[in-house]
């Protein structure tokens, strides 16, 4: 890539695991069972509600079920940010593949084989670099810039969701891409937008010390504070310990 990017990709696993399970894709056709935007996402949410339900399912059709997420999840850790959400989905329900699953699985599949040419791109000549703030709690950014060069960290949290589709979101960047993205459940029920991003900014700060320590072990040390960006003002003021603490009286 120009100026010494580098980016990371896997169109060969990706074509051949769809070679394997949605033949149809390379065939030009759009089988009956395929399910694309909200349709998709909406299917992606009632699994993850029957989560829990007894298994009605064959032995066979739950295997499948679980190779089919296996064979995502790699792609997805590695490369493909953008199915993270529907491979936690996936995930949730997978165990017993409730009526719907495969439809949804295979479509999740041929979303994934429709970016199998993306992937994460690291370097380059046109990273921004972040200015450390210096006397003052927030500032603004343009996330159409991309990831800068330093190692930054963002995290978001769902609310008003039943679980268990109230789930936090964590992203880790350096070098201009992503090094760890993650959806993840809420294990508690909150009551407030603060209280779910604050576990969405905990949680997201415990990978982002990792990623210090790994950068450090590398040979390129983290210069100053690493940002950990939030969207919502009551959990910077709490936790910047700007902030009065009647800012989590929803919770406390």
């Amino acid at each position: 890539l120009p100026n010494g990017a580098i980016m990371l990709s896997m169109p060969e696993y990706i074509k051949e695991v769809s070679r394997k399970w949605i033949p149809e894709y390379f065939d030009g056709s759009k089988p009956e069972w395929l399910l694309a935007g909200k349709a998709l996402h909406d299917a992606l949410d009632s699994l993850a509600s029957l989560s829990a339900e007894p298994c009605t399912a064959s032995r066979a059709a739950v295997r499948d079920g679980q190779s089919i997420t296996g064979a995502l999840k790699w792609p997805e850790r590695c490369v493909l940010p953008i199915l993270t959400l529907m491979v936690h989905r996936l995930s949730s329900a997978a165990k017993n593949a409730p009526t719907g699953f495969m439809a949804a699985a295979k479509s999740v599949l041929w979303v994934m084989a429709e970016y199998r040419d993306i992937g994460l791109v690291f370097g380059g000549g046109d990273l921004e670099e972040r200015e450390h703030i210096s006397g003052a709690l927030s500032t603004t950014f343009k996330m159409d810039k991309g990831a800068p060069a330093a190692l930054e960290n963002v995290n978001d949290a769902t609310f008003g969701r039943e679980p268990p589709l109230e789930v936090i979101g964590i992203l880790v960047t350096y070098a201009g891409a992503a090094v760890h993205h993650s959806t993840k459940r809420m294990r508690v029920r909150v009551s407030s937008t603060q209280e779910g991003e604050s576990i969405a900014s905990n949680k997201g700060s415990e990978y982002t010390i990792v990623g210090i320590d790994t950068a450090r072990a590398l040979g390129d040390p983290v210069e100053g504070p690493a940002y950990v960006w939030t969207d919502n003002m009551s959990n910077a003021l709490v936790g910047s310990t700007f902030g009065s603490a009647t800012r989590s009286r929803y919770f406390l």
